[in-house]
């Protein structure tokens, strides 16, 4: 029994030695790893800033998640299992998209790094952060934070790219046929953006057209539509209308941001993407070079427009999102080739934004037209 005793009290003293030991350990890291991805800076770049698409590679099987109202850009968060860990992004500037780590009670800086390598994408992720008692004990057995954490960042960025090269390149573009559509009526908030923050920007604004027509009661008749005024492929920026089509017309305010229109009813050339909308650009080269071979003339008095037939957050998986162009043409009647959209002085059908239209290089951190819509 006085053996056992003993016995007792030497795997005490080692355990209360043990955690003393480990208690006093840094826990401090500060690591970096990167991984190069065969694709474009700004496909990879907008796949990494929404939330929806690391359920893709981020949540393990079974955990539950939560995402904000706006999914990317400062201010979007990701939680998991109510709250038990949390990524918030915090800030975004360029190249680089800084969040926040929380995961019970260790915080941590992340800060992803992004650089263009020919036509591949270097993608660099930073840690810097404090280990918790738990994590020390990990640490102690991995070979301290440093191993730790590399291992954790690698396994992360191998999934990243596993799931973001699939997502992306995994896409298909179907011309279809002339249809004819009636008269639409619709609730817009008109912008200027930049090609590359029109996907950002209509997240942005079509949580506030539906938090609108939630609260005006009106009836929505259809999918998101955007309407494009004016597309300069030179400066690489867009005058557009993010879209909800309603039941009857309604008047609002000449202060509200918010305005209403009629989309004109008429024949439209539609085809139909399957994909991520980073292939948007080649969905209207396509389209314009299928309009031609058929001779269709463009009808310059209506606007072309895109329908988000399946999109987020009902469809999280980008490869399986459906989005249809619709280009205005008079059918029947011999064409010119379809020339690219320039920017032109005709007045949009709805009401002018206040401001005037900035040059290309707005700041996206202060909330510029052309640049990251600011999140309220």
């Amino acid at each position: 029994m006085r053996i056992l005793t003993y016995l007792f009290l030497i795997v005490l003293i080692l355990a209360f030695a043990g955690s003393v030991f480990i208690a006093t350990q840094r826990g401090t890291y500060d690591v970096s790893q990167s991984v190069d991805i065969p694709l474009p800076k700004s496909s990879v770049k907008q796949y990494l800033n929404d939330f929806y698409n690391w359920e893709n590679w981020f949540v393990a099987d079974g955990d539950k998640i939560s995402i904000s109202k706006v999914s990317t850009g400062t201010g979007a968060e990701l939680q998991l299992n109510e709250g038990d860990a949390n990524i918030k992004t915090v800030a975004i500037s360029g190249d680089t998209i800084i969040q926040q780590y929380r995961n019970g009670d260790e915080v941590a800086e992340w800060k992803w790094v992004l650089a263009s390598i020919g036509n591949q994408t270097k993608i660099t992720l930073f840690q810097k952060g404090q280990l918790p008692f738990t994590e020390k004990v990990n640490a102690t057995w991995e070979g301290g934070p440093a191993t730790l954490k590399n291992s954790f960042a690698q396994s992360l960025l191998t999934r990243f790219k596993s799931s973001v090269v699939s997502e992306i390149k995994r896409f298909t573009i179907r011309p279809g046929n002339v249809i004819t559509t009636s008269t639409q009526f619709y609730v817009g908030h008109s912008i200027h953006s930049t090609l590359e923050n029109i996907p950002r920007n209509t997240n942005v604004l079509l949580t506030r057209l539906q938090e609108f027509v939630a609260k005006s009661k009106l009836r929505v008749t259809g999918e998101p539509f955007l309407i494009y005024h004016t597309r300069d492929m030179v400066r690489r920026v867009s005058h557009l209308s993010v879209c909800l089509p309603i039941s009857e017309e309604i008047y609002v305010s000449p202060e509200s941001d918010i305005s209403t229109g009629v989309l004109a009813g008429g024949n439209y050339f539609v085809t139909t993407l399957t994909g991520d909308y980073s292939h948007l650009p080649e969905l209207w080269t396509k389209s314009r070079a299928v309009v031609n071979q058929k001779k269709l003339t463009p009808d310059p008095s209506r606007k072309a427009f895109e329908v988000y037939k399946l999109s987020k957050p009902a469809v999280r998986k980008p490869s399986a999102w459906t989005t249809l162009l619709y280009l205005p043409v008079v059918e029947g009647t011999p064409a010119e080739p379809l020339m690219p959209i320039e920017p032109t002085k005709q007045a949009p059908a709805i009401q002018k934004p206040k401001a005037a239209m900035p040059a290309a290089s707005g700041d996206p951190e202060k909330g510029t037209p052309t640049g990251e819509i600011a999140i309220p």
